[in-house]
C-alpha cells in the first residue's frame, strides 16, 4: 500500500460533549482504516456530518504535520467519489478534483457506502491511477425499549418476592464490539389503599437506580442486533401493609445533556457527534422508540405486590331466624 494515499477517518477517543469551548479538528483522535490490520469498517450514524483526510504524498509535501494538516502543497489535488447515499457537504462539489486532502460529508442514507480517493499534481495533472477507498456503514440511530411485560398483581409479604430481571432491547446495526450504551433507568415506589390505585403515596423516588453513563457506557450482550441490557428490580416487599408498586422507567444518563430529551446514546452515535457539535445542545441523544414493530413504545416496567388476602368470616342465616 502507497503512502501518497492513506486514508485518515474520524475515530474519535475523546468525550468532546464535555467541551463547552470552540470546536476545533484534532487529527490525532484520527486513525488510518484501509490499511492491513485496521479497522476495514467505519461506523457511522445516518444523518451526521464527518470528516475524511488523506495524507499527501511525501514527495509532493515533504513538510506535511498530520498532527495539525499543515504543509499540504498548494498544487496538490485529490478527486473524491462518493457513493449515493452520502452528501457532499465541504466542499459541496467533488465532480472534479478539489485544492483540499480531506471532505467533509453527511451519511444520508442508511446502508454500505464507499469512499474513494486519489491524488494529483495539479488540477488537470497526473493521478494516482490506484485510488485509495474506505467502506463507510451508516446505520440508523440506536432505540431502545424495555421489552419485559408487566407482571399480574402478586402476593406477598415484608419479606418479599426476591428481583425481577427486567430486558431492554437495542436495536442498531453495529458489530457487538461497539454495542455500548448510556441511559438511566429511575426506580419509584409507591403504596396504594387498594389494588384499585386508591390514594398513591411515594414512599421513594430514585432518579438513577441504574446510571450507565455517557462516559462510559454499558456493553450490550448479543452477538448481533438486537442486543440487550438487563437491570434487576430491588426485592419485591410489601411495603408499610399496603400494595406496594414498583416502577422502572427509562431515562437519559445522568451525564447527558440538561437540554436533551429523554433517550439513549451509543458509542457509534457519541462518535459521530464529533463534527456535529451544536453549543445549544453539544451531543445528541436518541429518543426511546419500538424496537419490536408493535406500533408502541415501552419505557416503563411496573411490578405491583400486595398482601396475601385475608379470607373474611362467612355469613349465612341464623339458626334462629324463624325463633
Amino acid at each position: 500500500m502507497k503512502r501518497s494515499t492513506l486514508m485518515r477517518i474520524a475515530l474519535v477517543v475523546t468525550a468532546l460533549f464535555m467541551f463547552s469551548g470552540v470546536f476545533a479538528q484534532i487529527l490525532t483522535d484520527y486513525t488510518v482504516t484501509n490499511q492491513s490490520g485496521s479497522e476495514p469498517t467505519m461506523y457511522q450514524t445516518k444523518g451526521t456530518n464527518f470528516r475524511l483526510y488523506v495524507s499527501p504524498d511525501p514527495v509532493y509535501s515533504p513538510s506535511y504535520d498530520p498532527a495539525t494538516n499543515e504543509n499540504v502543497n498548494s498544487g496538490s489535488y485529490w478527486k473524491f467519489t462518493i457513493t449515493s447515499g452520502l452528501t457532499a457537504v465541504s466542499p459541496g462539489d467533488l465532480s472534479s478534483a478539489v485544492n483540499q486532502n480531506w471532505v467533509e460529508l453527511n451519511a444520508t442514507t442508511a446502508g454500505t457506502q464507499t469512499v474513494t480517493a486519489a491524488e494529483q499534481w495539479g488540477a488537470s495533472g497526473c493521478s494516482d491511477v490506484t485510488p485509495e477507498s474506505l467502506t463507510v456503514e451508516v446505520v440508523n440511530p440506536p432505540v431502545a425499549e424495555i421489552t419485559t411485560a408487566d407482571p399480574a398483581v402478586r402476593c406477598t409479604d415484608a419479606t418479599g418476592l426476591g428481583t425481577d430481571n427486567v430486558t431492554v432491547t437495542i436495536v442498531e446495526n453495529v458489530p457487538s464490539s461497539l454495542a455500548k450504551y448510556a441511559f438511566a433507568v429511575t426506580e419509584t415506589v409507591y403504596n396504594w389503599d387498594d389494588v384499585n390505585g386508591t390514594n398513591p403515596t411515594t414512599i421513594t423516588a430514585t432518579a438513577t437506580k441504574y446510571d450507565y453513563k455517557i462516559s462510559s457506557k454499558q456493553a450490550a450482550t448479543g452477538a448481533s442486533s438486537p442486543y440487550s441490557i438487563t437491570f434487576a428490580t430491588s426485592n419485591l416487599a410489601v411495603q408499610n401493609g399496603k400494595v406496594t408498586v414498583y416502577e422502572y422507567e427509562l431515562k437519559k444518563s445522568s451525564d447527558a445533556p440538561v437540554s436533551a430529551a429523554d433517550g439513549i446514546v451509543s458509542v457509534v452515535s457519541h462518535r459521530s457527534d464529533y463534527l456535529t457539535i451544536k453549543a445549544s445542545n453539544p451531543l445528541t441523544v436518541y429518543p426511546f422508540g419500538d424496537t419490536n414493530s408493535d406500533s408502541s413504545t415501552k419505557t416503563k416496567y411496573t411490578a405491583i405486590v400486595a398482601p396475601t388476602p385475608t379470607t373474611g368470616p362467612i355469613y349465612h342465616i341464623p339458626n334462629s331466624f324463624y325463633n
